[in-house]
């Protein structure tokens, strides 16, 4: 019994040695792991140093053009994107199509999506330089393919129109669905248009709706236009005047010569409005002023 003893006795000396040695060797680990997970850290932040200054968002729109000019000149891509627009549409500076070009084209170089888009219409439009579809298209795709919904739609329109492409009604609905899918309201109603005539797509009615109605809830005055004309023949929706003048109106109020011509024609047969001539008369002349052909057809033909 004692001999047992004994030997337990050196066992569990020689285990507790055994230990006591494994736990100075479990602290020197850890304390080499969090020496070292630190050292990384540190490593990481000063190759990858973020100022408040460089993480800060500027809002050109709030800055005085001379600001913005001078931080697109020393290279700061939003400011030149900014400033090409402000030449381009007279924001601020003169229209300038040449200097809309000229930052433009330095912000598309550093893969700002927008200036690409905005370069491509100055070639679609031959504004700033000469015109040139093929030059438009090179562009649109550059930021179509990085998932710029704008530039998916002008990408489909080309291929529509055939314009710098080999028209192809299947690729541009491609293209106006992954816009459209972003939500852009443009590329819903030429997707719409697809549906409607059957382009590129079997032709169908209620997805032709569907899409107008996407639109036009955007207030995409094309949209509302489009949709009250589906109301007005019962296509893809069931008839409804009420609804296709309500959707005239709306389109009406932005100036939409397609609306004006077909709400002076609600107004001219009393189809979900009363009758009145008068109303229908100056409808038609607003849509025909913005030579609207078939408003200009009308007024030859109609009698007030």
């Amino acid at each position: 019994m004692s001999e047992r003893k004994e030997k337990n006795d050196s066992f569990f000396g020689w285990c507790a040695e055994v230990f006591l040695w494994l736990g100075d060797w479990i602290v020197y680990f850890v304390e080499k792991c969090f020496e070292y997970f630190s050292r990384k850290d540190n490593i990481q932040l000063s190759e990858n140093p973020q100022t408040s200054e460089e993480s800060e968002v500027i809002d050109w729109e709030n800055q005085d053009i001379e600001t913005t000019i001078a931080a697109a000149k020393q290279g700061n891509p939003e400011a030149q994107f900014y400033l090409a627009g402000c030449y381009y549409w007279g924001d601020g500076v003169a229209v300038n199509y040449e200097e809309a070009v000229k930052w433009y084209s330095l912000a598309a170089q550093q893969n700002i999506l927008g200036a690409q888009v905005g370069l491509g219409n100055c070639y679609y439009n031959g504004e700033g330089v000469p015109k040139s579809y093929d030059q438009a298209v090179k562009l649109y795709r550059q930021a179509a393919e990085q998932g710029h919904p704008e530039a998916q739609n002008n990408l489909g329109e080309c291929y529509y129109a055939g314009e710098g492409v080999p028209e192809d009604n299947a690729e541009a609905v491609k293209w106006f669905s992954l816009s459209a899918g972003q939500g852009y309201s443009i590329a819903q109603v030429n997707l719409g248009d697809c549906y409607y005539f059957g382009n590129g797509v079997p032709q169908d009615y209620e997805k032709a709706a569907d899409f107008y109605r996407r639109a036009a809830e955007q207030n995409n005055a094309e949209g509302q236009s489009n949709l009250g004309e589906c109301y007005r023949d019962g296509e893809g929706v069931i008839e409804d005047a009420e609804e296709a003048v309500k959707w005239f109106n709306l389109a009406v109020k932005q100036d939409n010569s397609y609306a004006q011509k077909n709400l002076g024609l609600c107004y001219y047969c009393g189809y979900g409005v009363e009758l009145d001539m008068a109303k229908a008369r100056e409808l038609i002349e607003l849509a025909a002023a913005q030579e609207n052909e078939e408003a200009i057809k009308l007024l030859e033909d109609l009698e007030f």
